[in-house]
């Protein structure tokens, strides 16, 4: 029983002011009151174990919304990054000639901004260990963001930078430099030295990222370093390139051998007229052929 009611019964009991009838209809109102207590009492404990109950409920429900949300952005973050490179696989398979390795290289920057990925410039290398020459196709936004191609041929020497490219090629391992203020324009004169380079702010940083296959490498620049996440897509997009370049290096082949056939189809038809010559002057006919030939395997020459 309620102490403070208990009290109050003793009270009464003791009194002898108060009849018997009186004391029986308080004590039996006050026992009531000590049972409605009981209940109210019982109800209020109920509902405090039901909210703190309810409270955990709802935040195990809140966190596992939460992962069930993170799985899904993830899930939805793969499926973008497999489309794009699906799109780079399909690009580079559909090469008919070496010279759309360019298209290639578009598409392969162009996919990485669709995953709010922009470097400065990006691209792919065919490195000679011979020559230590790289054979590089790159794409980059204009001021007036519009995509311009560069193509070339760069020694991989002279330059810290370049020096170390090339050996991380040799043992194929990942290149990650970084470049701050007078050590970008350096760089870049090394690189273009017929192009004069502002000079950088002190401040400025460039990161250079380099990620290497067996025939060559795939390349970005940026002005901020990347997040592992970001490293893990260009290691996943170095995959699908290198089987680019080696589908150009047999479009190359295959080219070379085209182009070796028609000499030799165009050497064998001038040798023929040649073979059967049966008066000196049908010299001016194989003249001719020999200058119709040259022009059809678009060799320049002076008539």
């Amino acid at each position: 029983m309620n102490q403070k009611l208990q009290n109050i019964i003793d009270i009464i009991q003791q009194s002898e002011k108060i009849d018997a009838e009186q004391k029986n209809n308080l004590l039996k109102n006050l026992t009531e009151v000590d049972k409605e207590l009981e209940i109210t009492a019982f109800k209020l404990e109920r509902t405090k174990k039901v909210k703190k109950t309810t409270a955990i409920l709802l935040e195990e429900t809140i966190e596992e919304l939460e992962q069930k949300r993170k799985a899904v952005e993830s899930q939805n973050r793969e499926l973008e990054i497999e489309a794009a490179l699906e799109r780079v696989r399909s690009k580079a398979m559909a090469m008919h000639s070496s010279e759309d390795i360019a298209e290639t290289v578009d598409t392969f920057f162009l996919e990485l901004k669709v995953l709010n990925i922009t470097p400065r410039r990006c691209g792919v290398g065919m490195v000679d260990e011979n020559t230590r020459i790289a054979d590089i196709h790159a794409t980059t936004d204009t001021q007036e963001k519009k995509i311009k191609n560069m193509t070339g041929k760069l020694k991989l020497a002279g330059h810290p930078v370049l020096d170390e490219i090339f050996e991380s090629w040799k043992l194929q391992k990942e290149y990650h430099p970084v470049l701050r203020g007078s050590e970008i324009s350096e760089y870049y004169k090394i690189m273009n030295p017929q192009v004069t380079f502002p000079d950088f702010a002190t401040d400025e940083v460039q990161y250079g990222y380099y990620f290497m296959f067996k025939e060559g490498g795939v390349f970005a620049w940026t002005d901020k370093a990347y997040a592992e996440h970001e490293l893990q897509i260009f290691r996943r997009y170095t995959s699908v390139l290198s089987l680019t370049y080696r589908r150009y290096l047999d479009l190359k082949e295959a080219e070379a051998q085209a182009r070796e056939a028609q000499i030799e189809a165009a050497l064998e038809r001038v040798r023929s007229l040649a073979v059967g010559m049966q008066q000196s002057d049908e010299v001016g006919k194989v003249s001719d052929a020999l200058f119709s030939e040259l022009q059809k395997l678009s060799v320049k020459v002076l008539a």
